[in-house]
């Protein structure tokens, strides 16, 4: 490794940090002002409970690290490669080492090779860190939110047990295992029966109850329909599916948070929910992002003709604004069935990665 490495490595880095702890202190700060009032109220009622609200909240941005740093590390990375180089550019360092017979490719190597490594980093987060304390995150958050000890999901994806079964629960209560508002259309009803439905109230998994393990039920009904006939019988166990606890706490979550294993676990169990397979193929092209915007804007700052740094600083930025916008835009054509998921979520990717190797070889030398 060569000295102009070790100092536009170490320029990158330092400038990398001072980028993300801004950007970072910018989120942090309209995040706690927005919702400071329900922190306070929260703390009144939480503080009946025992609860120290003010290592709750610290606790609770502190597992929210690793899910910001994924939203921001392409952008920061980006910022970060572009500062350093306006900064050896402004300090008239880059003619000197251009005249020196060191090619702008080579002084731009070190920061290419930090970018990929943003986007490993990216993916440890992704695929390890982010998943393994959403669930925590969440349940901090829900209790800051609704001033309980509890856990509750409430927005529950429909599940399809390996029966075929069909199973819904309005909420579930984490910490309890305790769901309620169940609804399971069986695929295969009883003999003579057209339709057959299990509803109750609620719904509590128990590991080693009476019946073994399974789903107890309050309330609970079996209803069976045969043309114009119906008829019910209450019931207070259901046990034929393998639908667990944790497959409900899947189905609730924010499938931001998930890692790939798990989306593509959920894409087999249901193939026709595109949102799934869309993430699938975004958690694969945002990594990239790091070395796509940073071959997209490092160019329009080593413009030597450029009479002003800002200007390409600039026009970089709006560049990487494009990026931006063509992966949401993918997002939405996937989600809605306009394109195949993966085709929606790859041609913005290859087309910027593209036009940034296209611009990355134009560079001044």
């Amino acid at each position: 490794m060569k000295k102009i490495d070790l100092y536009v490595g170490r320029n990158f880095l330092w400038t990398y940090g001072v980028c993300f702890t801004f950007f970072l202190g910018i989120y942090l700060v309209i995040d706690f002002i927005g919702k400071s009032n329900d922190y306070i109220k929260s703390g009144r009622e939480l503080g009946k409970l025992g609860i120290d609200v003010q290592m709750l909240v610290v606790t609770y941005y502190l597992l929210s690290l690793p899910w910001i740093y994924l939203q921001i590390a392409p952008f920061i990375t980006a910022m970060a490669a572009m500062f350093t180089m306006a900064k050896l550019r402004h300090q008239n360092e880059l003619v000197p080492m251009v005249f020196g017979g060191t090619s702008l490719y080579r002084v731009v190597f070190p920061v290419l090779v930090l970018a990929g490594g943003a986007g490993v980093l990216m993916l440890v987060f992704q695929e390890w860190l982010v998943p393994r304390y959403s669930l925590q995150r969440a349940a901090y958050e829900y209790m800051l939110d609704k001033q309980k000890r509890s856990f509750e999901l409430d927005d529950i994806n429909a599940i399809t047990d390996q029966y075929g079964n069909v199973v819904f629960m309005g909420t579930f209560d984490v910490t309890a295992r305790l769901g309620t508002d169940l609804h399971v259309t069986l695929a295969t009803p009883k003999a003579g029966a057209d339709v057959e439905t299990i509803r109750a109230f609620e719904a509590q998994w128990q590991d080693e109850g009476r019946l073994g393990a399974g789903w107890y039920l309050t309330r609970g009904v079996r209803e069976l329909r045969e043309g114009d006939q119906s008829s019910s019988e209450t019931i207070d166990y259901f046990g034929d599916t393998d639908v667990r606890p944790e497959d409900l706490v899947v189905a609730g979550q924010d499938k931001l948070d998930l890692s790939l294993s798990m989306l593509i676990k959920l894409a087999e169990r249901y193939p026709n929910r595109l949102s799934t397979r869309t993430l699938i193929h975004r958690h694969m092209t945002y990594p990239l992002a790091n070395l796509i915007l940073v071959m997209l804007g490092i160019p329009w700052v080593l413009r030597f003709e450029s009479r002003s740094l800002f200007w390409g600083i600039g026009f970089a930025l709006l560049i990487c604004l494009a990026y931006f916008a063509g992966d949401i835009v993918g997002q939405e054509l996937g989600r809605q069935a306009f394109f195949d998921p993966a085709v929606s979520m790859w041609v913005p990717t290859l087309f910027f990665g593209s036009l940034g190797i296209v611009f990355f070889m134009d560079l001044p030398t």
